[in-house]
């Protein structure tokens, strides 16, 4: 046997053993806490003008590719979501000036608008602007905020459905009038099925404007039969 390998061996052993029994003996005073919070699980407050500029700017910009881009359109454009996003603030702060104050709040009712724009935008392109679902927008946002702003909602989506197809009254009054009933029903939504009533009751308030512009000569016999079609998908 190679005896100094061994007393070397030896010695490593007891210097270990020294060490482990000093970390043992000793005690912290004060425990070391982790803090179990990830970079992803912590709440990102994003401040109420950084989310509203982003918002009014991102409109604004598929407003503008929506019509042909010259300056008197994106001037135009830029009077009209100037002037829908003082007209939302002044009544939300008369109205609402506690969800204003919530970071949270005011991130939901800027996607709304976004999501509900940039979805508009894709119906009126490849299927028809009677689709575009303002009831159900405007429904989210009074379940998810207040009745009130879900009004707001259903007004301002209808105003830029309105813009957004060269001011045609028709739609801007079907999809006002289909935003208005969901939230008015808000109060009978208690289970699932109660979705189905309210969207039968759009139904019915469709039909009946798509049909009265029908009397006043605004469409054809085949483009109101195809605007009926739509407008009870709008429901659904």
């Amino acid at each position: 046997m190679n005896i100094p390998l061994e007393k070397i061996r030896f010695w490593v052993i007891g210097v270990l053993i020294k060490f482990a029994r000093k970390l043992k003996a000793k005690r912290l005073k004060n425990p070391v806490v982790r803090d179990t919070k990830s970079l992803f699980s912590k709440e990102i407050k994003i401040p109420v003008f950084i989310s509203s500029a982003f918002t009014v700017i991102a409109i604004y910009c598929m407003f503008v590719m929506g019509f042909a881009v010259n300056f008197k359109t994106m001037l135009a454009a830029a009077i009209f979501i100037t002037g829908s996003a003082v007209f939302f603030i002044i009544y939300a702060k008369s109205r609402e000036k506690t969800i204003l104050k919530d970071n949270d709040a005011v991130v939901l009712i800027c996607l709304l608008f976004i999501i509900a724009v940039l979805m508009f935008q894709i119906l009126i392109e490849y299927i028809s602007p009677f689709v575009s679902p303002v009831s159900a927008f405007a429904l989210m946002s009074a379940m998810l905020l207040s009745p009130r702003l879900g009004t707001m909602h259903a007004v301002l989506l209808s105003l830029f459905m309105g813009f957004l197809n060269f001011m045609r009254f028709d739609i801007f009054f079907l999809m006002l009038g289909g935003g208005i009933i969901a939230v008015a029903d808000l109060y009978n939504i208690r289970r699932r099925a109660d979705f189905i009533n309210t969207g039968i009751k759009i139904a019915v308030v469709n039909t009946t404007i798509i049909s009265m512009f029908y009397f006043f000569g605004s469409y054809s016999v085949l483009e109101f039969e195809r605007n009926i079609f739509y407008g009870l998908l709008n429901s659904a």
